[in-house]
């Protein structure tokens, strides 16, 4: 999940890859079966027709996926290889390509054991290398003057001169998504982007995967068995993280009897994801905070944003808070190499202490230095946070997944396009709506305040209605190791981190109760899912006897992370 910021595994680089040589997805011509291709040296590349509209089979339009596999250690016709693990990074938005490139090799470390598997991932429909894209600006120019318009327009809160501004703003942008097609497209891209078509998605993939791999093994059967007959259809091996569990337990929830095994990491609930309702999501955002102050304090000397007087990490915070304070009630002008021109102000530095709250391990020690600059009034890391990327020059080496990030800039266009499809429709709740919703937010949050609601705003004026929504029951049978026709084969496994920024463990507990048997397994960390909260080896444990023989582990399992 994001606000104004990616959610998950872009500045991670876990696993990464050393120096890659660039990928030309172009080269391949999509088709509806998977053929794949070497690229970015160690990955294989492919692109797979969806159907766009799985309501109307009349309709001969497609999308095309853009899937990449990390390969199994061990052939398909080896007797330790496990199958496939599909992934989901979250977002919605975040490339699947990008994920792989950047975390595959380390979600596949985290897995392998006995037996070895391929990870694969794929962008969704309209991200990064799928087509046609989910933007809704036809040039770069357009999306960065947007992008200023709405920085412009100043924080959201619920005084009737600012909120009727972003209320107005957002109704604007969804006629211009709406109006949006990708070069060679008639049709509205935004219409067919819902979590329910991208399930279906996976749920080919899944087929044609198998289908791929009884190729190999040259005894492919005559035909796919029809969806929802037979009790031998391939089966969904799954790792979603943040929004990437709205994926799987749609998925789960549609097709139960069509997964083998399901890890949850980071979870939302889906009954407040299709009310936009976040107001839950921030409730251990605080202890997170309070954790960066806490580990400043404990590190003394190698905090840059600890002093020697400081006597607790509350002196530390005070300090931050009144940066904060400050900037709110008088904004500093923020100059930069190639303009615009910016100002700063105290939302700014909430919201970057918010985003680098999702992964400590990475981001924390950064973070110090650039608070500790602008509390002595030195705003030039502040700014460089704050302005948008710019492509790496000529000459200049760059990893293939920081330059598609660069490339991929319609990222907040496709979270938008998944998102407000998932959601009730709000477009004609009137002001006073709007209002008592930021003031219950601004009272239970008193520092995140508004920011929670941004998503909600953001779809209260989106004007492009899916085609295919699915909006529960977000329930699953009792599962059958014997893969029992329509029932899963092994429980859900749900994990979280101990203080999660946005989706905290408590959300992980309300899920587990729609899925008999379903476990709830806490890594004792800081961070935005297990993934980001840092190395365990007891996680690893627990994720490689899942995979290997689908059983969870006893109720109540705390892991300790390895740092």
């Amino acid at each position: 999940m994001k606000l104004s910021i990616s959610l998950l595994g872009y500045s991670s680089s876990l696993f990464t890859v050393s120096h890659a040589s660039a990928f030309n997805w172009d080269a391949i011509t999509p088709t509806w079966d998977l053929r794949y291709t070497q690229c970015y040296s160690k990955f294989e590349c492919a692109r797979i027709l969806m159907p766009l509209d799985y309501l109307n089979t009349t309709d001969n339009r497609t999308v095309a996926i853009a899937v990449l596999k990390v390969p199994a250690t061990v052939d398909v016709t080896d007797p330790a290889y496990g199958g496939t693990l599909m992934v989901n990074p979250g977002g919605p938005g975040d490339s699947g390509i990008v994920h792989m490139l950047k975390n595959g090799r380390y979600i596949q470390h985290q897995i392998d054991g006995h037996k070895h598997y391929e990870v694969l991932s794929f962008d969704l429909r309209g991200v990064a290398y799928s087509t046609p894209r989910a933007d809704c600006y036809s040039n770069e120019a357009a999306r960065e003057a947007a992008t200023w318009q709405s920085r412009g327009l100043g924080d959201l809160d619920s005084s009737d001169e600012g909120l009727k501004k972003h209320l107005v703003l957002s109704k604007a942008y969804g006629y211009q998504c709406a109006r949006y097609r990708d070069e060679g497209v008639d049709f509205n891209i935004h219409e067919y982007t819902s979590t329910a078509s991208i399930a279906r998605d996976m749920l080919r993939l899944v087929d044609e995967t198998e289908a791929l791999r009884q190729k190999k093994l040259e005894v492919r059967t005559a035909a796919q068995v029809p969806l929802g007959g037979g009790n031998k259809e391939p089966r969904l091996m799954y790792y979603g993280t943040s929004y990437g569990t709205i994926l799987g337990n749609t998925f789960l929830s549609m097709f139960p009897g069509r997964v083998r095994r399901m890890m949850l990491d980071g979870v939302v609930v889906p009954e407040s994801w299709i009310d936009v309702d976040w107001s839950g999501n921030f409730r251990d955002t605080e202890n997170a905070n309070d954790y960066l102050y806490q580990t400043c304090f404990n590190a003394k000397s190698n905090c840059t944003l600890r002093k020697d007087t400081d006597k607790s990490w509350h002196d530390i915070q005070r300090r931050v808070d009144e940066l904060i304070e400050r900037l709110n009630a008088d904004p500093v002008p923020g100059p930069t190499d190639n303009g615009p021109e910016i100002f700063i102000t105290g939302s700014d530095i909430m919201g970057l202490i918010f985003s680098q709250l999702y992964s400590p391990l990475d981001f924390f020690e950064g973070l110090s230095t650039t608070l500790a600059q602008a509390i002595d009034g030195n705003y030039t890391r502040v700014i460089r946070s704050l302005v948008p990327p710019t492509p790496a020059k000529n000459g200049e080496d760059e990893e293939p997944a920081d330059g598609i990030i660069r490339w991929f800039t319609w990222m907040s266009s496709t979270f938008a396009s998944i998102a407000c499809a998932d959601a009730n429709d709000t477009t004609g709740q009137p002001l006073q709506h709007w209002k008592r919703l930021l003031q219950r937010l601004e009272n239970q949050y008193p520092k995140l305040g508004a920011m929670t609601a941004s998503t909600s705003i953001l779809c209260s004026g989106w004007q492009s209605h899916p085609k295919y929504r699915f909006t529960g029951p977000f329930t699953s049978p009792e599962p059958d190791e014997r893969e029992v026709e329509g029932r899963p084969s092994a429980p859900l496994l749900l994990l979280s981190s101990l203080y999660d920024p946005i989706t905290p463990l408590a959300s992980a507990r309300t899920v587990a109760k729609g899925h008999p048997g379903a476990r709830v397994v806490m890594q004792r960390g800081v961070g935005h899912c297990t993934l980001l909260a840092g190395p365990s080896n007891c996680t690893r444990g627990v994720m490689r006897a899942y995979m290997a023989t689908g059983d969870v582990p006893a109720e109540g399992t705390v892991c300790e992370g390895d740092y």
